[in-house]
């Protein structure tokens, strides 16, 4: 593995550069993750998908493909998911 060192300068000054394999999880699948996980603590904090659809102004399917991870709800309704689980259990009278 031949390198050039006139365009690297740690490698003129005497360090090397060591590339440490590791697997990266793209942002997207975090931003899901949290999404997932906020939307199943609104839902177990309010009982039941119908309420939760009522509540967040959602349909039972859009919910449900969201807890799925396969799209995000609009900002609006992530909010008042988030809402929802900040305000704990005492919210189910809602």
């Amino acid at each position: 593995m031949a390198h050039s060192l006139e365009g690297n300068r740690s490698l003129r000054r005497g360090r090397r550069d060591f590339l440490i394999p590791c697997k990266v999880m793209p942002m997207q699948a975090a931003v899901e993750n949290s999404v997932t996980r906020t939307l199943a603590l609104a839902l177990s904090t309010i009982g039941s998908l119908r309420q939760l659809a009522e509540y967040l102004g959602a349909s039972e399917e859009e919910i449900a493909h969201w807890l799925k991870g396969r799209g995000k709800p609009p900002t609006r309704i992530y909010m008042k998911a988030l809402d929802l689980v900040a305000s704990g259990p005492f919210s189910r009278k809602l």
